[in-house]
């Protein structure tokens, strides 16, 4: 693969999680959260996302 498939898949990957982090603060703004707690909501969803990224990549979700 060359480095600008690398790159892209990357931002790619980011953007997703910027997604899923925002996503998950609006809701718990929504609810009446805190700024501090919709902050710590939207990093645990970015984690969320980075780790069932890479769960699926492994193929240990898999039997």
């Amino acid at each position: 693969m060359t480095v600008g498939l690398w790159n892209t898949l990357r931002r790619r990957s980011a953007a997703k999680d910027e997604k899923a982090a925002a996503e998950a603060h609006a809701k718990a703004i929504a609810a009446g959260a805190s700024e501090q707690e919709a902050k710590a909501a939207g990093e645990q969803a970015a984690r969320r996302t980075r780790r069932r990224r890479r769960i699926l990549l492994s193929g240990a979700g898999h039997g």
